[in-house]
């Protein structure tokens, strides 16, 4: 059984050892494409508060056929490395989130000892709010994270 697929991608590599041209935190090979603007947004606020992080690094394989041959991946928006935590952010269009929701589900039965969280639109603001209200404070990054 597959745990997970190479990431593959068309996005403009980013040298081993060279800083992303536009993300101070990102810590992945090649730049980010985003696909909504959440994602941007959680990107964003990552790097103000230099927390590093990976754009879609991982594709998790849910389900494969008779003969082996994926038929249900799922990749995450986000990896935080120094928390080895995924993030996947969704938007508030209802189909998005019940697809989003049967996938996370998935994603912890095949794999429990992935840490993923879903962070809907929502839950970003409130993360923004939460780490600035709390940027003097010494409260570690992980527990913000955790709710």
């Amino acid at each position: 059984m597959t745990a997970v697929m190479d990431r593959t991608s068309d996005a403009d590599p980013v040298e081993d050892g060279a800083m992303c041209r536009l993300w101070r935190s990102f810590r992945g090979h090649q730049e980010p494409r985003f696909v909504n603007e959440s994602e941007r947004e959680c990107a964003e606020l990552l790097d103000f508060y230099g927390i590093a992080w990976e754009y879609e690094p991982v594709t998790f394989v849910l389900e494969t056929d008779d003969d082996g041959r994926v038929s249900e991946a799922f990749r995450p928006d986000f990896y935080l490395p120094e928390l080895n935590l995924f993030l996947e952010v969704t938007t508030m269009r209802q189909e998005l989130v019940t697809k989003k929701n049967r996938k996370v589900r998935k994603l912890r039965q095949r794999y429990p000892d992935v840490n993923v969280r879903l962070f809907y639109r929502r839950d970003i603001e409130a993360l923004g709010q939460k780490l600035r209200s709390r940027a003097a404070s010494t409260a570690p990054v992980d527990r913000l994270l955790a709710g």
